[in-house]
């Protein structure tokens, strides 16, 4: 998700269904989701209740580092 106001977008979606994790980055927000194709509309739904103005939303596959770190987090909630 990109914005000129990332901040905002971190706290709109930060406890939103799905997401399992987000991380900013410059003016782009990057979030790991259970289910992109259905949790996209969700997001710019709650994006636009928030009235926050988003440039762009875009779908790419994990990198093997968000599948790694998803990993990790599965195996110490495992634990916990």
């Amino acid at each position: 998700v990109v914005s000129a106001d990332p901040d905002a977008v971190r706290d709109a979606l930060e406890a939103a269904p799905g997401v399992s994790s987000l991380l900013v980055v410059g003016e782009g927000v990057h979030l790991v989701v259970d289910d992109a194709s259905h949790r996209i509309v969700e997001i710019r739904e709650r994006l636009a209740a928030a009235a926050i103005t988003v440039a762009e939303v875009a779908v790419t596959e994990p990198t093997f580092e968000d599948v790694f770190v998803a990993s990790v987090r599965a195996s110490e909630r495992g634990r916990a």
